[in-house]
Formats: structure tokens, C-alpha cells, sequence
């Protein structure tokens, strides 16, 4: 179409020959990107194995859970049930675990300012604070307590000296 624009001496030819390029370009990487295919690359039966592998992590967050475990209620062998997790979601069964978990501290910590830092990571099942604190900052980049100041409303209408 754009060497027929070129040759019939259509204004914008180049302009049109320059998108006919970038649409095939994009075409080109979507249908080579990885993560497109990671669904249809796994067996239905794997597929909604690894969702229940998912749900089962959602209601375990609190627990240490063994991938044993989560490979049992995936319903999936345990030896290949990682690397099949893995394929799917770019991260380890526990790697994922360990987000939820983080992910949820974060929302008990916004929800209710009264909550102890330490409350919060017993709640997502972590026994050690500091522990907790250094993944919080590394998953987040502020530490638990930065993340509850930022919460805060500023003081408005305070004068020096107040």
C-alpha cells in the first residue's frame, strides 16, 4: 500500500509507509514475547491445577506452607509442580507467597493506623519483625513505619511555635 502511495505520488506516502513498518514491527515482538504464549503453552489440566495452587496460597498466608503442600492441592507432582509455577508466573510458589503476604501487611497497616507494626507481620506469618521490616523495604523501598507516616494527613494550619 505505501509503494502504491509512492507511485500514484500521494502526499504522506512516507508517513504511511513509516506506520505500515512500526505496525509490522509490532506484530513481530507480540507474537515473539514469552508471556504471551505461557497460558496456551500449559495443558488445561496444569493450568487450572495452578489456580487452585493460587487460591490455596490466598487462604494459607498466615502458615508456613510447604510447596509439597501447595503442589498436593494444585494437584500436581510435586518434583515438577515448581518449575510449572514457575513457567506460568515468572516467580517461585513460595516467592509468590511471600508478595501475597507482604501485600497484605501493607493493606492491614493502611486500614488501621491503631495496628502494631509487629501485629501486622504476625498476621501474615512472619515471626520476626526485623525480618519482615527488611522484606517490606525491599519490596516496597520504604520500611513499615516510613509507610505509616506517609499515611498520615499533613498538619495543616499549624503556625511555629504552635
Amino acid at each position: 500500500a505505501a509503494l502504491d502511495a509512492h507511485a500514484e505520488g500521494v502526499a504522506g506516502w512516507r508517513f504511511h509507509a513509516g506506520s505500515q513498518l512500526l505496525r509490522a514491527l509490532s506484530i513481530a515482538l507480540h507474537a515473539s514475547d514469552p508471556r504471551r504464549s505461557r497460558l496456551a503453552d500449559l495443558s488445561p489440566r496444569v493450568n487450572r491445577g495452578l489456580d487452585l495452587a493460587l487460591a490455596f496460597l490466598e487462604r494459607n498466608l498466615a502458615r508456613d506452607v510447604l510447596v509439597a503442600e501447595v503442589a498436593a492441592a494444585a494437584n500436581l507432582s510435586g518434583d515438577y509442580f515448581p518449575r510449572l509455577f514457575r513457567r506460568r508466573f515468572d516467580v517461585s510458589p513460595m516467592q509468590h507467597l511471600m508478595h501475597l503476604r507482604l501485600q497484605e501487611a501493607r493493606r492491614l497497616l493502611a486500614g488501621d493506623p491503631a495496628l502494631a507494626i509487629e501485629a501486622a507481620a504476625r498476621a501474615v506469618g512472619f515471626d520476626q519483625p526485623g525480618y519482615f521490616s527488611r522484606l517490606f523495604r525491599r519490596h516496597f523501598g520504604v520500611t513499615p513505619g516510613e509507610f505509616r507516616l506517609r499515611l498520615q494527613p499533613p498538619l495543616r494550619g499549624r503556625r511555629r511555635g504552635d
